[in-house]
């Protein structure tokens, strides 16, 4: 199995090196890894080119000047050349053993187009730690998703009309002609904050598109597009340590897996 990993950065050094660092930690060296970077400065660029170059096949780097992460994404896309691709954008980190997990999959079946697994993710700021199980007919967190480069061949790249939605929506068409495996085990995570968690009238739009796609009705894909607002109301009113304790009591695939009060 070789993979192209790929990893969109901006002005976020200290990040950055941490998702390098888990990829470079259980990357092959018959893998390859690709860092596409709008930052203001050099510091990312300086680190790549100083970085050892027998932790992967080919280390490539590209400046590509802010235009949105899809471009970016797709620019990514464009130079690998490995037939499995792994985006894994700055912040985001791979769990510990992840990429055995998927090489003990495709061991077995590789018939596999996709292989999605669960993720962690949190404020890291000591109040709780989540765990998302992906389903069938669930959104898929991109960031636990091997999948092969040929499906761009047949559903093109990622929409550079969406914002934060792209990914999403290229995974919920893709799902409905390809062979997919959901991984129960947790392969990567990311800290809530970023730009995919943003509150605006445009990502509700994208979750109800979304939604469409994965095939619920206009109604359910309406109130899960309401749903953010809801929370941001709620957590207002009641403060983020409340609403931690109320999702935790929640059943559903989002888990409370650990949860220490604010003092």
């Amino acid at each position: 199995m070789q993979i192209s990993f790929i990893t969109i950065a901006k002005d976020n050094y200290e990040e950055f090196v941490k998702t390098f660092t888990s990829i470079s930690r259980q990357a092959s060296r018959s893998d390859e890894y690709i860092i596409v970077d709008g930052s203001s400065d050099d510091q990312i660029k300086a680190f790549v080119a100083s970085a050892p170059r027998g932790l992967f096949s080919a280390l490539v780097y590209r400046y590509l000047a802010p235009s949105g992460i899809y471009k970016a994404i797709n620019l990514g896309v464009s130079v690998s050349s490995r037939p499995w691709l792994w985006i894994v954008n700055s912040g985001d980190l791979l769990e510990c053993g992840a990429r055995n997990s998927v090489e003990d999959v495709l061991s077995s079946n590789n018939n596999h187009d996709i292989i999605v697994g669960g993720q962690r993710y949190g404020y890291g700021d000591g109040r709780a730690t989540y765990i998302f199980q992906p389903s069938e007919r669930s959104v898929w967190p991109h960031q636990s998703i091997l999948y092969k480069k040929i499906l761009h061949r047949r559903f093109g790249y990622y929409d550079v009309g969406l914002k934060s939605g792209a990914d999403q929506m290229f995974f919920a068409i893709a799902r409905k002609h390809a062979d997919f495996c959901i991984l129960k085990k947790v392969l990567s995570s990311y800290l809530l904050g970023g730009y995919s968690s943003t509150v605006s009238l445009r990502a509700a739009r994208e979750v109800y598109l979304v939604s469409i796609a994965l095939g619920r009705n206009p109604f359910q894909s309406f109130l899960l597009s309401c749903r953010p607002f809801v929370k941001a109301v709620l957590t207002m009113v009641f403060g983020k340590s409340i609403m931690t304790r109320i999702a935790s009591l929640l059943p559903g695939r989002h888990r409370v897996v650990s949860l220490i009060e604010l003092e």
